[in-house]
């Protein structure tokens, strides 16, 4: 109890000053341990999806929020989550359909009431449709986000098929930051929409994307899109020729010691031809055919009565003839060739090849700055060169081909030296501080604030002491009015101990065994 009214009293004895101080201190101390104990308590939170839609991300946040699980919500439609239930909680979203994309799908059937309209269930259909489009096109690599929107005439028994309206669909596409669709995967969009509606045809399909280009052209423009397709084939085919080339004289010179670049012109003119030759001394029996008639005519008697009937009588007067026909009919036939001749729609008709390779000649020597630092080509090295790109090519020169090969030397580029990488550990670094800092606090806390102030707080005053002391051996002079002044409490001190060795010693000994 002594001990608590000394510390009590001390306090006390203390200025105001000294008194808020010592507050203010605890109090900031204690909250900022609160603060760093609810940072270590908090959960690391990570992305559950992102990019998410307006409507996808009300249905999901609805779903969290009903299953009271802590999110937070960034923009651009980002969605976080406990580090430690982000593949949990999406298995759960996903058995639910979450996420479903922009627009609906064939899910709007699934609550259908009997009082619905036709009218409706045929609106519905569309949307159905046009969502599930969606969401396939969206499936694609590269593509963001896409809609589709479909026109689709209403059937009718009493109108003639040619008078009927065409059934019709666009395509809006959102790509991905720094993704174009190549013509293959555009005709794959195409024919996916025309092979999923009923009695849409390809060319009445329009897709733009999200810069308003259009990436497909009408059915009235089938020149243009030939156009287009021909401008496709010159350039991979110029490209895979420069492969070759550099592919073959890459490990001769050097990767990186030499520029090529190929121009082809093609002729896209489909040309056919038939041609029919008749061989006049090639003839040949193609049908004969041959009929023989005979005929004959005459009669004989005599005079009707008994003499002519009677066996042994005569008869008198009578005449015969004979006649023959014969046709006979010979079909001829002259040989004759018919040759039918389509040409090829694509035929090369020129190419002009332009090499630039890395290096100085030998007469270049005195005029090039730093000739040291270029390889030397000779001209056989040239001519060995162009050898190889001539075969390379199938280079003809009745077609019309050209090779031009220079030796020039490249710029050097500037080296800037870099220094090595240093790795990241700043995320180790922080996920060990996350731990580390508040034990650190606490102890500092501990040994800087709290231990000290105990420390501080249990000392009794030397004038208290001395006190004590007097009032026990009943030595009130100490305290008397008759003690001069001037004599200072350190005077006193050493004054009264000289006089009480044995108490002074016993009580030195005393504070020795309580340290």
């Amino acid at each position: 109890m002594a001990d608590n009214e000394n510390i009590v009293e001390q306090f006390k004895a203390w200025p105001t000053m000294n008194k808020i101080g010592l507050l203010a201190v605890m109090i900031m101390t204690i909250t900022s341990m609160v603060l760093l104990f609810s940072w270590v308590q908090n959960a690391d939170f990570q992305v559950l999806y992102s990019s998410l839609s307006e409507e996808d991300a009300g249905r999901i946040i609805e779903e969290l929020q009903s299953k009271k699980i802590p999110y937070e919500l960034v923009s651009s439609g980002t969605v976080l989550v406990a580090a430690n239930k982000v593949h949990e909680i999406r298995l759960e979203l996903a058995g639910q359909g979450l996420p479903q994309g922009a627009g609906v799908g064939f899910e709007i059937f699934d609550n259908t009431s009997f009082t619905t309209s036709e009218f409706v269930q045929k609106l519905n259909y569309k949307r159905a449709l046009e969502g599930e489009l969606s969401r396939t096109i969206r499936s694609l690599s590269g593509v963001q986000q896409s809609r589709v929107h479909l026109v689709m005439p209403d059937k009718s028994v009493f109108a003639f098929q040619e008078s009927r309206p065409e059934t019709t669909a666009a395509v809006f596409i959102t790509l991905q930051n720094g993704r174009t669709l190549n013509r293959n995967e555009i005709q794959g969009i195409v024919h996916l929409v025309s092979s999923s509606v009923e009695d849409l045809d390809a060319g009445s399909i329009t897709v733009v994307d999200n810069k308003g280009v259009l990436l497909t052209r009408p059915s009235s423009d089938s020149m243009l899109s030939l156009s287009g397709s021909q401008m496709e084939y010159q350039q991979a085919f110029e490209t895979n020729t420069m492969t070759k080339i550099l592919s073959m004289l890459e490990p001769v010179v050097g990767k990186g010691k030499i520029q090529a670049k190929v121009s082809a012109a093609f002729n896209f003119t489909r040309s056919e031809k038939t041609e029919e030759k008749y061989d006049p001394d090639g003839v040949v029996v193609r049908s004969e055919q041959k009929s023989t008639e005979k005929s004959s005519t005459g009669f004989s008697g005599g005079v009707p009565g008994v003499s002519t009937n009677s066996v042994g009588g005569s008869s008198s007067g009578g005449s015969t003839g004979l006649s023959q026909k014969q046709d006979e009919m010979i079909n001829y036939e002259t040989s004759k060739t018919i040759t039918r001749v389509i040409n090829s729609p694509v035929v090369l008709e020129r190419l002009t090849v332009a090499l630039v390779i890395d290096g100085i000649l030998a007469s270049q020597k005195e005029t090039v700055e730093n000739a040291d630092q270029y390889d030397v080509r000779s001209d056989v090295d040239i001519k060995y060169y162009e050898d190889i790109v001539k075969k390379t090519i199938g280079f003809i020169e009745d077609r019309g081909d050209e090779i031009s090969l220079s030796i020039m030397p490249f710029k050097r580029p500037e080296v800037i030296e870099v220094g090595e990488v240093e790795k990241d550990y700043l995320p180790l670094i922080l996920t060990i501080l996350k731990y580390f800092v508040p034990i650190v606090i606490a102890l500092m806390f501990f040994l800087l604030i709290v231990k000290p102030l105990i420390n501080s707080l249990s000392k009794v005053p030397a004038r208290r002491m001395t006190r004590a002391i007097a009032g026990e051996e009943g030595l009130t002079g100490l305290e008397a009015p008759a003690v001069p002044q001037e004599i200072s409490l350190k005077e006193q001190v050493v004054d009264w101990a000289g006089n009480n060795s044995g108490q002074a010693a016993g009580m030195i000994k005393g504070w020795v065994e309580e340290k």
